[in-house]
């Protein structure tokens, strides 16, 4: 390897980098703010399913109910957000990845092509097993949460 190529290597390993840099400082704080988002909904059912009797106002629990609609959309556009930026990075990775085994004239490894062509796929953002499973949950929980305010003001149980 010419001492251009070298310098070119080193380049494309510091582009590579900080691309699964920025992937993993965004994968930090992402699963934090899921978990907080996900118990206070469970607190908010929770505490309502613990009161024995509890009447709500119905005109007051078509806004909780609107709110908590809200609050999920809301989320799944953050999240929706965070997987597009997430596949973007990974596919920067790759790319740099490539180049770096194209340059070097060796291979990285036999899932290398598998793992481009995940990453580039539109599928991948709504399918993506992290994603895909954060905005399940947040819909579980929202929906309970619903189905608790209209049981304590429209149902009256």
């Amino acid at each position: 390897m010419t001492e251009a190529e070298k310098n070119q290597f080193d380049a494309l390993s510091t582009l590579w980098k900080g691309s699964w840099d920025q992937f993993n400082e965004r994968r930090k704080y992402e699963f934090q703010i899921s978990l907080a988002v996900w118990t206070a909904l469970g607190s908010f059912s929770g505490f309502l399913l613990s009161k024995d009797t509890l009447k709500i106002d119905k005109s007051f629990a078509v806004g909780v109910i609107i709110g908590l609609i809200w609050t999920f959309v809301l989320y799944f556009n953050w999240t929706y957000g965070l997987a597009k930026a997430n596949k973007k990075d990974r596919s920067k990775a790759f790319h740099y990845e490539e180049k770096m085994q194209n340059l070097s004239r060796s291979n990285f490894g036999i899932g290398h092509q598998n793992s481009l062509r995940r990453a580039g796929s539109s599928a991948f953002i709504i399918t993506s097993w992290s994603h895909g499973t954060q905005i399940w949950i947040t819909c579980i929980f929202t929906l309970i949460a619903i189905a608790t305010v209209f049981k304590f003001s429209f149902l009256n149980i």
